[in-house]
C-alpha cells in the first residue's frame, strides 16, 4: 500500500533543511560556567573539607569548615555585651526622666541634669558599639563555613583538615566551583561570522553528539585590526550528574 506525503510535511521538512543544512557549524570546547574562586575572610584551623574535585553539591552545602569554636565563643560573648549594654541603657532613660522631673520641680540643678543627659549618651554609645560587635561577631562565624553558592561542582580544592589559613589583605581561594547544570562553548570565529549575532540570542550547541538549544553568553574580542577574532561563548544546561568537563570537544552552529 503506498502512503501519500502531504504538502504540509514537505514544506515543514523543507524549512526545517534550509533552516540547518546550510548553517555553518565550527568546532568549539566545554567550559565551565560561572566560576567561582571562594574564599573567607577570617583566619582559623580547617576542620572539615567536605568535598574533592569532580564532587557535585547543592546549593548552600557546606564544603568547608574552620574551627567553630572560637567564633561560637565569640558571638556568644558579644551576644551577653549586647545585653549588659541594652540594660544599662534602659537603666539611663529612667534615669534622665527621674532627673527631668526633678529640675523641673527645681530639686536638682541644671548641672545635674546636663550630667544625666551626658551619662544617656555615653549608655547609648556603649550599645551602638555592642550591637556592631555582635554584628561582626556573627558574620565572622558565618564566613568561617564556605558554603555552595547555587548547585555546583567543585573544580579545585586547596587546603586540608588541620591546615591553619591565615588572612590578614586578601582572601585566599580554598575551594573553585562551576555550575553543575550549566556549561559554555567556546569557539574562535571571525569579524564576518559574528556579524548580526547578539548576546542572548539562541544558538545551537553540540554536547557529546547531540544538538540542543543554547544563548549567547559573550562575545570577546580577541585580536584588532580588519583580521579581528573573537571568542564566542554560548552557554547551555546540561543534566548535573552527566559529568560534562572543561575540555571537551562541541560545536556551534552559526545562523546564516
Amino acid at each position: 500500500m503506498i502512503r501519500l506525503i502531504s504538502p504540509l510535511f514537505i514544506m515543514s521538512w523543507l524549512l526545517f533543511f534550509s533552516a540547518h543544512a546550510f548553517a555553518a557549524e565550527i568546532n568549539a570546547k566545554l567550559n565551565w560556567s560561572d566560576k567561582r574562586r571562594l574564599g573567607t575572610t577570617v583566619s582559623g584551623k580547617v576542620t572539615a573539607v567536605n568535598v574533592r574535585p569532580g564532587v557535585v553539591v547543592n546549593k548552600e552545602a557546606v564544603m568547608l569548615e574552620l574551627d567553630q569554636r572560637f567564633f561560637k565563643v565569640n558571638l556568644e560573648r558579644s551576644r551577653a555585651q549586647t545585653k549588659a549594654a541594652r540594660l544599662l541603657l534602659e537603666e539611663a532613660l529612667r534615669e534622665q526622666d527621674r532627673t527631668i522631673e526633678l529640675y523641673d520641680r527645681t530639686v536638682i540643678s541644671n548641672y545635674e541634669r546636663q550630667q544625666a543627659d551626658i551619662q544617656l549618651s555615653s549608655a547609648r554609645a556603649e550599645y551602638a558599639h555592642a550591637q556592631a560587635e555582635y554584628e561582626r561577631a556573627r558574620l565572622e562565624l558565618e564566613y568561617s563555613q564556605i558554603v555552595a553558592p547555587y548547585d555546583a561542582v567543585v573544580i579545585a580544592v586547596d587546603t586540608a583538615i588541620g591546615e591553619v589559613v591565615v588572612n590578614e589583605n586578601e582572601s585566599r581561594t580554598l575551594v573553585e566551583v562551576a555550575k553543575a547544570d550549566q556549561m559554555l562553548s567556546l569557539a574562535e570565529v571571525s569579524s564576518d561570522q559574528i556579524s548580526g549575532i547578539s548576546i542572548d540570542q539562541e544558538m545551537d550547541v553540540a554536547f557529546r553528539g547531540k544538538w540542543q538549544s543554547g544563548q549567547v553568553d559573550s562575545i570577546t574580542p580577541l585580536t584588532p585590526g580588519s583580521e579581528q577574532k573573537y571568542l564566542l561563548s554560548v552557554r547551555f544546561a546540561v543534566k548535573p550528574d552527566s559529568a560534562a568537563r572543561a575540555g571537551e570537544a562541541s560545536a556551534i552552529r552559526l545562523p546564516d
